[in-house]
């Protein structure tokens, strides 16, 4: 049952950490090219396919020139809508809403980390602080 609650979890944080990312574009006016969930990719023209992977998850933003806090807002909107489930559920409710909380908080952790080479939000965050000039790829991929 354990191992049910942490894929649940996993697939739930997942969702929620995208649908942050797509809730800041929409609030920014940012246009949304493509979104990716395990595999299950949605265009702009609201067409649904499968392609690649099951693993991995992103979001492809379109926009004419995105400002830098723009951007800043844009990727650090998945980590934001994590960290808010974990403050907003409760901490003593069972295994099952405990397992969703805690894979919410790791997978803010884990995308904030700016690993090399992946586009991963740390990472874009990072080379957004160290390179703001450069604002070309404002494509989120989060493999998890």
């Amino acid at each position: 049952m354990v191992v049910l609650y942490i894929i649940l979890s996993w697939i739930g944080a997942v969702v929620i950490h995208e649908c942050g990312h797509c809730i800041v574009a929409w609030l920014l006016k940012i246009n949304i090219a493509r979104l990716g969930l395990f595999g299950f990719v949605i265009d702009n023209q609201k067409k649904i396919r499968f392609e690649g992977s099951g693993l991995g998850s992103f979001v492809v933003f379109r926009n004419a020139k995105p400002t830098v806090l723009n951007l800043g807002i844009l990727y650090a909107g998945g980590a934001v809508a994590n960290v808010l489930v974990v403050m907003l559920l409760p901490l003593k409710a069972g295994l099952g809403v405990e397992t969703f909380t805690l894979m919410n908080g790791v997978i803010a952790a884990v995308t904030l980390l700016p690993l090399n080479n992946l586009a991963t939000d740390g990472s874009m965050l990072l080379n957004l602080v160290m390179n703001p000039e450069e604002r070309c790829c404002i494509t989120l991929f989060h493999i998890f």
